[in-house]
C-alpha cells in the first residue's frame, strides 16, 4: 500500500480525541467542584436566612407579649423543635437572660452563659440594628442575635430603651447532609454531562467534518473508475434541549420553597396570638390556627383575600391605611384598634407588624401578631374612675373636683361668662350615724348622690368635698340660678323618704365667681356662706356675693 491508502480522516480522528478527553475531563473536574461549592453556599446562605426568619418570630412574640412567664413558655415550645438548638432571649443593662430554652440559664449574664461564641454574637447585635449571624462549622450549626427594644417590659415607661438581643441556633447539620448530597450529585451530574458533551462534540466532528475525509479515504483506497457517494443524510437528536426540559420540571428552587413555606406554617401554629402574613397587594399568604379562631372563618376563606373581604368596612379601612403606610415608609408598625369575632363581638387589641422586603430590598409583604388587650383596657378604665370618683357615693372625689373647678374658673378668666357653686352639709349627719349605725349613714351619703344625680345638668360637676360634705360647680350660671338650684336640692332632700333614719335635711352655701380672683377665695367663700347657713338654724340656703366678702 503506498503513501496516498493512509485515511487522513483516521489519523485526524486520533489526534483530535485524546485533548478533547483531556480538555473535557479538566473541565468537568473543575466545573464538577465550582459547582459543587456554589451550590452548598447557596444552601448556607438559604439556611441561615431561615434561621434569621425564625429569629424574628421570637422578637415578634417579645415585643407583642413582653411577660416573662409567656414568653419563657414561648423560648421552651420553639426550642422544643428538634432543629432549634438554642432560644436565648437577653435584655437589660447589664444584660441578663430574660427566658430561654433551658430554665437554668434564666437571670445570667452574658458572661456567665456556658458558650463560647453566642455572648458575643447577643452583645454585638444588642449593640446595633442589623442582623448577626455565625456559622459553627464543628457542629454545623448556625447562630441568628437579632436587636430586641421592650418598652413595655416590667412597667419601664419613663422612654429608657435597654438593651437587649434575641439568639436563636439552628442546627442545619441534616439540611447541610442533603445539600452536600445534592451538591454531588449536581457535580456528578455536570461532569457526566460534560464528558457527554464532549463525546458529542467529537461526533459531531466526526459527522460534519470528518465523514467527508473518510468517504475520500476510501475512494483513494479503491481500484476503478467509479467513485462512492460522497453524500449522507443524518437525523438530528436533540439530546440538550430534552436534558434542560427535565431541568426545569425538577426546580430546585422551587422545592426549596415550599419546604421552607411549610416549615415556618408550621411553626406559628405553636405561638398562642393570632399571626398571619401578607403580600405586597395586602392579600393573606399565611396564619396560624389562632388567627382563624379570631375571624371565625376556614384557611380557605382567608388565604388569598384582603382586609376588605374578611374585615367590616370602617375596621377593613383602618387595618388597609395601616398597611399602606408600613410598606411605604417600611420598619415597624405598633397600634391599638379593634377586631370583630366571628359572633359580632369586638375586642381591643394590638397590632404589631413588621414589613417583608426580598433581597433587593424591595417589599414584599408585611407579617403581623394580634395581641387581645380588653382586659387591659377594661382594668386602664376602672383604675381611671376610682383615680377620680368616691368608692361610697359614686360621685367624683375631692382631687378631682379640684381639678375641675380649676378649670372652669380658667375658661371664665379666659372667655368671659358665669360660673357658680353650691357648698352643702347634711344637718346632724353625726347623729345620724351614731342612732342608727353607719350602714344607715352610708346609705343617706348613697340616697343624696342619686338625688343630685337625677337633678343636675349632665354639664354640672358634683362631688364629695369630705365626710358629709359636697360640693357642686354650676358652669354658665348666675348667682340667683345657683340659688335657685340649691332651693330645689334642698327641697328635694327633706321631701325624700327615709324611713329607716327619719327627716334628713342639709346646709347649702353658694356664691358666684369673680373673673380673676382664683378658686381658692371662691370655695373660702361657699364655706362662709355654708356656716352663715348653719349659724342661721340649719335646713337653708345662704349666698354670699363677691362684693359681700371684699
Amino acid at each position: 500500500m503506498n503513501a496516498l491508502s493512509i485515511n487522513p480522516a483516521r489519523s485526524l480522528a486520533t489526534q483530535l480525541l485524546l485533548p478533547l478527553l483531556l480538555v473535557g475531563t479538566l473541565a468537568a473536574i473543575a466545573g464538577g467542584l465550582a459547582l459543587y461549592q456554589q451550590h452548598l453556599s447557596t444552601a448556607r446562605t438559604d439556611l441561615a436566612n431561615h434561621a434569621e426568619r425564625l429569629a424574628r418570630t421570637v422578637i415578634l412574640a417579645a415585643e407583642a407579649n413582653p411577660q416573662a412567664e409567656p414568653l419563657e413558655r414561648f423560648t421552651t415550645v420553639l426550642g422544643a423543635e428538634s432543629r432549634i438548638r438554642r432560644v436565648i432571649v437577653v435584655h437589660g443593662n447589664p444584660m441578663r437572660v430574660l427566658a430561654a430554652h433551658r430554665v437554668a440559664w434564666r437571670g445570667l449574664s452574658l458572661s456567665e452563659l456556658p458558650l463560647k461564641s453566642a455572648p458575643r454574637l447577643l452583645d454585638e447585635a444588642a449593640g446595633g440594628v442589623e442582623p448577626k449571624v455565625a456559622y459553627e462549622d464543628r457542629n454545623d450549626y448556625i447562630d441568628v442575635a437579632l436587636p430586641l427594644h421592650l418598652t413595655r417590659l416590667m412597667g419601664m415607661d419613663n422612654g429608657e430603651i435597654p438593651r437587649g438581643a434575641a439568639l436563636l441556633t439552628y442546627d442545619a447539620g441534616p439540611a447541610l447532609q442533603h445539600a452536600r448530597a445534592e451538591a454531588r450529585h449536581f457535580a456528578i451530574g455536570f461532569a457526566i454531562a460534560v464528558l457527554l458533551l464532549v463525546t458529542l462534540g467529537y461526533g459531531v466532528i466526526r459527522w460534519r467534518v470528518l465523514a467527508p475525509l473518510y468517504a475520500i479515504g476510501r475512494a483513494i483506497d479503491q481500484r476503478g473508475d467509479s467513485a462512492p457517494d460522497l453524500s449522507a443524510s443524518l437525523t438530528r437528536r436533540d439530546e440538550i434541549g430534552h436534558l434542560s426540559r427535565i431541568l426545569e420540571r425538577l426546580s430546585a428552587a422551587e422545592r426549596r420553597e415550599w419546604e421552607q413555606r411549610n416549615f415556618l406554617d408550621t411553626l406559628i401554629e405553636t405561638i398562642p396570638n393570632p399571626i398571619f402574613y401578607k403580600d405586597a397587594q395586602g392579600r393573606y399568604q399565611g396564619c396560624n390556627q389562632a388567627f382563624l379562631d379570631l375571624v371565625g372563618k376556614d384557611h380557605g376563606s382567608v388565604i388569598g383575600r384582603t382586609v376588605d373581604e374578611i374585615w367590616p368596612p370602617d375596621l377593613a379601612r383602618r387595618y388597609r391605611e395601616a398597611d399602606d403606610e408600613l410598606l411605604a415608609s417600611g420598619g415597624r408598625q405598633r397600634y391599638e384598634t379593634q377586631v370583630e369575632k366571628g359572633d359580632c363581638e369586638r375586642r381591643d387589641v394590638l397590632f404589631d407588624k413588621a414589613l417583608l422586603t426580598g433581597k433587593d430590598g424591595h417589599a414584599i409583604g408585611l407579617i403581623g401578631t394580634i395581641t387581645d388587650i380588653t382586659e387591659r383596657k377594661a382594668l386602664e378604665a376602672q383604675l381611671a374612675h376610682e383615680a377620680s370618683h368616691d368608692a361610697l357615693t359614686g360621685l367624683f372625689n375631692r382631687s378631682h373636683v379640684e381639678r375641675a373647678t380649676l378649670h372652669a374658673a380658667k375658661e371664665v378668666d379666659r372667655y368671659g361668662g358665669e360660673l357658680s357653686g353650691l357648698l352643702f352639709d347634711l344637718d346632724h349627719f353625726k347623729q345620724v350615724n351614731d342612732d342608727y349605725g353607719h350602714a344607715a349613714g352610708d346609705e343617706v351619703l348613697r340616697r343624696l348622690a342619686r338625688l343630685l344625680h337625677h337633678r343636675l345638668r349632665e354639664t354640672d360637676i358634683a362631688g364629695r368635698w369630705g365626710g358629709e360634705e359636697f360640693l357642686v360647680i354650676l358652669p354658665h350660671t348666675d348667682l340667683g340660678g345657683a340659688r335657685q338650684v340649691a332651693e330645689d336640692l334642698r327641697h328635694a332632700l327633706e321631701g325624700e323618704d327615709m324611713p329607716e333614719v327619719g327627716r334628713v335635711t342639709m346646709s347649702i352655701g353658694c356664691s358666684e365667681y369673680r373673673p380673676g380672683e382664683g378658686t381658692d377665695p371662691f370655695i373660702r367663700r361657699l364655706d362662709d356662706a355654708l356656716y352663715a347657713a348653719k349659724d342661721a338654724g340649719r335646713n337653708q340656703v345662704h349666698c354670699f356675693s363677691p362684693e359681700e366678702t371684699d
